[in-house]
């Protein structure tokens, strides 16, 4: 999300401030009319695997972007990448609802979850910022793709792994 404006000024969408605006916008509709449909979906399949499809769509949704080349290539790139991001808001504090015993620790577990949320963003946005300095806008979002994809296979076989035993 960090690079995401910075793209859509970029030579290849020059894009308008208000199709900037409309972009965000439809981002923010998605979330909204998927936020439900989600919550149903991660109770009846389980929180963690609709957490691995969320991270799936933000990982596919960032590793397609430098291949859009206009507007409304663009904008399907962000529908998944919007579901995604609803997906991952509010499956983790679900789950960490339900793995918590009492109230002291749902406290703190979702202290700790919003903490380390806001250092991945310090730190994502300081470390993007700087690649991109150094590279292009296609290598920062690929290396975006690729650590979220190997993140997301990490966890993915930690999960299976538990669930064998």
């Amino acid at each position: 999300m960090t690079t995401l404006p910075l793209l859509m000024i970029s030579p290849v969408f020059t894009l308008t401030a208000s199709q900037i605006g409309q972009s965000f916008a439809l981002m923010s509709v998605c979330s909204v009319v998927t936020s439900q449909p989600v919550a149903i979906v991660a109770d009846k399949l389980g929180k963690t695997s609709t957490m691995f499809g969320g991270c799936s769509l933000i990982a596919t949704s960032i590793l397609t972007l430098p291949y859009a080349s206009t507007y409304p290539e663009l904008l399907l790139t962000l529908i998944p990448l919007s579901i995604g991001s609803t997906i991952l808001q509010s499956v983790p504090t679900s789950l960490l609802a339900d793995l918590t015993s009492s109230s002291s620790e749902r406290a703190q577990g979702q202290s700790l979850l919003r903490t380390s949320g806001d250092i991945g963003l310090v730190v994502g946005a300081v470390l993007s910022g700087s690649l991109l300095q150094l590279t292009s806008i296609d290598t920062v979002l690929n290396t975006h793709g690729f650590i979220l994809t190997s993140t997301m296979c990490y966890f993915g076989m930690r999960y299976l792994n538990r669930n064998k035993k």
